[in-house]
């Protein structure tokens, strides 16, 4: 049989095509980006933006998560502290008054007293502008800070342990003088009729 010359039998064209297909696929492999050779890799730009924002909320949710130690929601759901033993003008334990500023005749954020105490701080007074005035006017200046007594000098919304006596005063000159009557120690009641106090009080 003759052949013509330039041409390649049929069987041996065949298998030179199917060897340059395994080639370029083989190639492809290693040179083709993978949502090329898998269109069902591909995600619209909206899908992967999505997907970015939703990884960033994750990431700060637990940022935050990061600083939130048990030790603090027990904190801030603890109830107030109380002086185990004293009474308050309401029956119950003792609340403490307060710690910034740190109040109290033994400085211990208390309004408890003992005989030493001529001034009976007995009174929780939540001050107001009004209230400092008027003790600065009868010569109680609550506003001044004097260091050398641990005073530090009082601002209106401060929580402080005052005189029962001084209170007292104020009330009856009609100044505003509100009281926390948790922190209020039950001696307070020798000075000021439970009712009035109860009036007074901020945190009923």
């Amino acid at each position: 049989m003759t052949r013509r010359r330039g041409h390649l039998p049929i069987g041996l064209l065949f298998t030179l095509l199917g060897l340059s297909g395994a080639l370029v696929r083989f190639v492809s492999l290693f040179v083709v980006p993978t949502s090329l050779r898998n269109p069902s890799a591909q995600r619209p730009l909206w899908q992967a933006a999505e997907a970015e924002e939703s990884r960033g909320e994750r990431l700060v949710a637990a940022a935050a998560g990061a600083g939130t130690t048990p030790a603090d929601s027990d904190a801030e759901s603890a109830p107030p502290e109380t002086f185990p033993g004293l009474k308050s003008v309401l029956g119950g334990d003792l609340q403490r008054c307060s710690v910034e500023p740190l109040t109290g005749w033994y400085r211990d954020g208390y309004c408890r007293t003992d005989d030493n105490d001529q001034g009976r701080h007995l009174v929780c007074v939540s001050t107001t502008e009004d209230f400092l005035q008027y003790q600065r006017a009868i010569g109680n200046d609550l506003s001044t800070p004097m260091p050398m007594y641990g005073f530090p000098g009082l601002k209106p919304g401060d929580n402080w342990c005052v005189c029962a006596s001084r209170w007292a005063e104020a009330v009856v000159a009609g100044v505003s003088a509100p009281v926390r009557a948790h922190a209020t120690h039950v001696m307070a009641g020798n000075f000021a009729p439970e009712e009035t106090l109860r009036r007074l009080a901020i945190d009923l």
